[in-house]
């Protein structure tokens, strides 16, 4: 700026009171360009409305960090300052209320919108065109507080607050849906990779389609917290948890019903990375391979079986069985041994094998007497 007056009277930089009726109709009459704002500023008296020129650099503005960026540059049209305190309504710096008549069809090409956002790289789709990042929206959130001791005096946050409701069975409802594919660069630009996802939905005709029945063809609600599509092309993953360099998941995977975890792949580091884990630590299973290279399937309170190549070692680690293949039923007999049918007998004529456990080996009937066969 060089000082110039863009109000009469007023010189580039001095705060002034300006009404909103007066802004507007500077705006008209061409002192602030219509649209434009590339060579004005003006500062409202108590400091709520900005309009800077576009390389101008923002207030606040960073993508992680504590600080603010300096890099950020751009025009700030609106800087709000909300009341405090709120016993009895909540804020907002920007609201946008529509009332939707009705489209009389249905899909997004005759939806009706509460604010769009369209970005095009300069170019596209051809592979002359700038490298660079785009990123249509940008959610910037610092909170701070007294360490919270009851929910009264918590600061929560969220970066997006989405309430969603319908009445009766009208359709399909999400709180987020998306489509991301890579298409070819040359004509007919066509898709190679799709992937769809969407969180939180609620579909009154879902389980229709899951049955093999037509879509409409009656209520038959369908509900669910997260959808993953291969819509198109080979993709490689539903889900994906990992560690970090410095960080990692106590948990990669934790499933929870009304009395507990009910299914749990650990993460953490180390040997036990991986490892299942089916019911609460009081009274369930752990699936892991063990240091050997063994399968092992152990009770939460340590007791295990272990199966190798060549044997299974049952949970008091008493008993080793030499690569048993069971053809048929087995069958427990009176006298507490086990009877398994040889895998080359006739199955109207089975041919059985008795075994046993005495002083904690395994010992095979052989009609006679009983023999130890390792």
């Amino acid at each position: 700026m060089d000082g110039s007056e863009i109000i009469p009277g007023v010189k580039d930089g001095a705060t002034v009171s300006v009404t909103a009726d007066a802004l507007a109709g500077l705006a008209a009459t061409k002192v602030l360009p219509s649209g434009s704002l590339e060579q004005d500023r003006v500062r409202l008296k108590d400091g709520s409305m900005f309009a800077l020129v576009e390389a101008e650099s923002l207030q606040n503005l960073s993508v992680a960090g504590v600080s603010p960026s300096a890099e950020f540059r751009g025009r700030q049209v609106v800087s709000r300052v909300a009341p405090t305190p709120r016993p009895d309504f909540a804020y907002s710096a920007d609201h946008t209320f529509v009332l939707d008549k009705g489209a009389t069809i249905n899909g997004p090409l005759n939806a009706a919108y509460g604010r769009t956002t369209v970005m095009f790289k300069e170019g596209y789709p051809f592979l002359t065109a700038r490298y660079g990042e785009m990123d249509s929206f940008l959610v910037k959130m610092r909170q701070a507080g007294p360490t919270a001791t009851s929910i009264d005096n918590c600061s929560d946050q969220d970066a997006f607050q989405v309430n969603l409701r319908q009445s009766g069975h009208t359709g399909f409802s999400a709180a987020f849906e998306a489509n991301v594919g890579m298409h070819s660069p040359s004509a007919p630009f066509a898709d190679e990779y799709v992937v769809s996802t969407t969180v939180n939905v609620f579909d009154s005709f879902g389980k229709n389609q899951e049955e093999g029945k037509p879509r409409y063809l009656s209520p038959n609600p369908l509900s669910f917290g997260f959808y993953a599509g291969a819509d198109k092309g080979k993709c490689d993953r539903a889900f994906y948890a990992a560690n970090g360099s410095e960080g990692y998941w106590d948990d990669l995977l934790y499933l929870k019903g009304p009395n507990g975890p009910v299914f749990r792949v650990k993460g953490g580091l180390g040997a036990g990375v991986g490892t299942i884990l089916i019911g609460d630590d009081n009274a369930g299973y752990a699936i892991s391979i063990n240091t050997d290279g063994n399968l092992q399937i152990a009770t939460t309170l340590g007791a295990a079986m272990i199966i190798s190549q060549n044997k299974v070692v049952s949970f008091d680690g008493t008993i080793a069985v030499a690569r048993i293949i069971v053809a048929g039923t087995e069958t427990l007999t009176s006298r507490g041994t086990l009877t398994l049918p040889h895998l080359n007998a006739a199955p109207t004529n089975p041919q059985y094998m008795e075994i046993a456990n005495f002083g904690g080996k395994a010992q095979q009937w052989d009609g006679t007497s009983w023999r130890a066969f390792w």
